[in-house]
């Protein structure tokens, strides 16, 4: 009996992504196995690494070419392979991580269970700052021992208050946005995005068109992760997979947000914190504490951010020469720079001393500036992409008559 076609090209498809799925989870449980059952100086770590690096660069060419795996998938793998590269030199060649020392570490014995030293294994990788592990990272404005962090109960209760509150102000976006005149056609947002992806707006007109497209967006990508985070969490902390200590805070408080430098340290989305050459300028030749040493670090925090997000770009068919995430990026470093500046100037001139409320709302003004001006040549070619492909950008489709 003849197979339906389309139930045909729907197994196609899904086999396309389960492989392309498992090259990833593949690269997951090398680099957790290699580390928690291999000893600090072991050879296989290095030859891990080349493998790991291998099996990157085929999920990135898979993506680029294939055409049966969803076009979002493929951008969210190729972009999770390169982080798992650069956070498997962090574990395997320069902290070198080791179960043993773990255990030590944890419960003061050199030997644990198989269980437990499975679950670190698959658990690891994931675990990016390092959270109740010898290696912990610095979280902002989080301390994970012990009295710092709420009984299993109340942290539930705040996630689902949290979950709560997402969801309201997601109804609440949709209905305003409901209210909104819509565009004749997609032409015009399409032309617009085509046209503006620069580091320039053209008119105050367009200005308004712009603030409009990009509040939007970022709410909507910011309420989805956080979303996600939260019900990630509970579920996790609820049936006691993990415990409240490994779940720190989605995002800081709003209320810091009142400088570029302060907003990327509230915003979610710290991945590349955790990678050692941006944790250590001495590998470059750099003192500490010095503002080289610091500008350096920001500029390798942000060139490695653009690069995996470049990746990302890639992966979801847009061209090199279109993409802008090697320019929202490594332009951050330039807004420090700025308000830098702009301290110094308030210390020597007294006369810029206090205020603090006043000073407080500019920075949030500057801020929304900044990230509306720089952040344009990597997001619009990416909202051209969904476009193109029939994928909805939600709220962006918000209709502003353009002239």
């Amino acid at each position: 009996m003849a197979l339906n076609p389309f139930l045909l090209e729907y197994d196609q498809h899904v086999l396309a992504t389960v492989k392309m799925g498992g090259l990833y989870i593949v690269i997951h449980l090398m680099l957790g196995v290699v580390t928690t059952f291999t000893s600090r100086m072991s050879p296989l770590r290095v030859l891990t690494m080349v493998a790991i690096l291998g099996l990157a660069v085929c999920i990135q060419i898979a993506a680029h070419h294939t055409t049966q795996v969803p076009i979002p998938v493929r951008g969210i793998l190729a972009m999770g392979a390169w982080i798992q590269v650069f956070n498997s030199l962090d574990i395997l060649l320069h902290s070198r991580i080791s179960y043993t020392e773990h255990v030590k570490w944890k419960k003061g014995r050199e030997s644990a269970s198989f269980g437990d030293a499975i679950w670190f294994a698959l658990t690891l990788p994931s675990n990016f700052r390092r959270l109740d592990t010898k290696w912990q990272i610095a979280v902002y404005r989080f301390d994970s021992t012990a009295g710092r962090v709420c009984r299993k109960s109340r942290f539930v209760q705040q996630g689902f208050q949290s979950i709560f509150y997402v969801l309201c102000i997601a109804v609440l976006q949709f209905l305003v946005g409901s209210y909104l005149h819509r565009l004749p056609n997609q032409g015009d947002l399409f032309s617009l995005l085509e046209q503006n992806s620069l580091l320039s707006i053209r008119s105050g007109e367009s200005f308004l068109i712009h603030a409009h497209i990009s509040f939007f967006f970022i709410t909507t990508l910011f309420l989805l992760l956080k979303a996600v985070y939260t019900i990630l969490a509970v579920i996790a902390v609820l049936f006691n997979v993990s415990s409240p200590a490994q779940w720190p805070p989605f995002q800081g408080s709003v209320r810091e947000a009142c400088s570029v430098r302060r907003f990327w340290r509230w915003v979610p989305t710290k991945l590349s914190d955790q990678f050692w050459i941006v944790r250590n300028c001495s590998v470059l030749g750099l003192h500490p504490g010095t503002i080289t040493s610091r500008y350096v670090r920001y500029l390798s925090c942000f060139l490695i951010s653009g690069l995996i997000h470049l990746f990302f770009d890639l992966a979801i068919g847009i061209p090199l020469n279109k993409t802008g995430a090697l320019v929202f990026f490594p332009v951050q470093p330039l807004a420090f720079a700025l308000e830098d500046v702009a301290g110094a100037l308030s210390k020597r001139y007294p006369v810029l001393e206090g205020i603090t409320s006043a000073k407080r709302l500019i920075g949030y003004v500057w801020v929304l500036l900044f990230c509306l001006w720089s952040w344009r040549p990597w997001a619009y070619p990416i909202l051209k992409r969904s476009l193109e492909i029939g994928e909805p950008i939600t709220s962006t489709y918000f209709h502003v008559k353009v002239s």
